[in-house]
């Protein structure tokens, strides 16, 4: 991939990034964050984790393989250890 098709590809990213964060209600982030116990700001790295690994293309649409990698990845990235 050449310079000009990388760059163009990462302001794609960016822009959907920027819509889907735009979209995270943070009303709702702050009742999520209180109802599973983990707090606002907790919440709101999730959602934003879970988001841009949407971007990346994966999906959680039933219980199969793509919802565990899924799963598994937000786990790493979010920092916490795999109970599986």
């Amino acid at each position: 991939m050449d310079d000009f098709a990388l760059q163009t590809l990462l302001a794609q990213v960016g822009q959907n990034l920027h819509r889907c964060c735009e979209r995270i209600a943070f009303a709702r982030c702050e009742q999520q964050g209180e109802e599973y116990g983990h707090g606002f700001n907790h919440e709101i790295q999730y959602l934003t984790v879970h988001s841009v690994l949407h971007l990346l293309g994966y999906d959680h649409v039933d219980e199969g393989e793509m919802k565990r990698q899924m799963r598994s990845r937000e786990k790493v990235i979010m920092g916490e250890k795999e109970n599986d």
